[in-house]
């Protein structure tokens, strides 16, 4: 969490984040999507969304980054899918998914359990 919030709050000094916000009738923060962008590229970092909130609210904050990142003359990178629900998310947008390589050191007994944790999903989500 620490992490998190020492790095949004360094690209918001250094002018190269931004959180987009949505609220409800009542001004409420019901969802928010942080990205951060390069000269290159805009890239969607992180979201939250309150439990009651609608289901819209991410694709909608999502929409008005690929619209903010189009105007700067940059391209939106949704930055990875971590479930079957974001592949099918992102794609809807227009998005095109390439692999990801990722490199790790972790026990034989946490390889293990990813495996078997693997085996169990109904995923089909390549990059999970």
């Amino acid at each position: 969490m620490l992490f998190r919030s020492c790095l949004t709050q360094r690209c918001l000094e250094q002018r190269c984040g931004k959180f987009l916000v949505a609220k409800d009738q009542h001004g409420a923060n019901q969802a928010a999507i942080f990205i951060v962008w390069d000269r290159h590229s805009c890239y969607y970092l992180m979201s939250t969304r309150a439990p009651e909130s609608s289901y819209g609210a991410i694709p909608a904050l999502l929409w008005a980054a690929i619209k903010f990142t189009v105007a700067s003359g940059r391209i939106f990178d949704f930055d990875g899918a971590i479930s079957d629900g974001s592949v099918k998310l992102f794609l809807g947008f227009g998005a095109v998914t390439a692999p990801r390589y990722i490199v790790e050191r972790s026990t034989t007994a946490y390889k293990l359990l990813r495996v078997l944790r693997r085996g169990l999903s109904d995923t089909s989500n390549p990059f999970c």
